[in-house]
């Protein structure tokens, strides 16, 4: 949860205009839940591992029993024929769409989701529309991404400068 609220924020301050169309009065009351699901797209899903219980082939290759499986989740977001322009921040991508289950995976595959899907995106929510609504805000010290041992993160010198919006 916190690397996604942290992701949010990253991905808000370097994309300003976005932040903007969140606060601004006529955004669509889905705007922050696509700001979410934007930033699980491009920064939150890293891979998804398994142990292999049961020999099973897939495209003519056998995964042995006891193996570890890695699933890209990352990299088949990023793939272009789903996702136009992968590497741009664009929560309009999911406006009115709906992804599968094999195109978009940010909770894990198949009957494995995260049962926590429900509250982190509630909770990420309310983070865009309060930060975006009740502050002015921008970055104003950042580094290139780290890995933390299990996960990319922001920088850990990401500074927001706040100043609460007058209402």
């Amino acid at each position: 949860m916190t690397g996604l609220l942290h992701w949010i924020v990253k991905m808000l301050g370097d994309n300003p205009e976005w932040n903007e169309k969140v606060r601004s009065r006529d955004a669509p009351p889905d705007l922050p839940s696509r700001v979410v699901f934007e930033t699980l797209r491009l920064a939150q899903s890293e891979v998804i591992m398994r142990k292999v219980l049961e020999p099973f082939e897939i495209d003519g290759f056998v995964v042995p029993a006891d193996w570890y499986l890695r699933v890209c989740v990352k990299e088949s977001h990023s793939d272009a024929a789903i996702f136009p322009n992968p590497s741009v921040f664009d929560p309009d991508r999911f406006l009115g769409t709906r992804f599968g289950r094999d195109e978009y995976s940010p909770f894990g595959m198949r009957l494995h989701s995260c049962v926590g899907v429900g509250a982190t995106v509630t909770i990420a929510c309310a983070l865009v529309h309060e930060l975006s609504g009740r502050y002015d805000w921008t970055l104003v010290r950042d580094g290139p991404p780290e890995f933390d041992r299990f996960h990319w993160r922001p920088n850990r010198n990401l500074r927001v400068a706040l100043n609460p919006l007058q209402v």
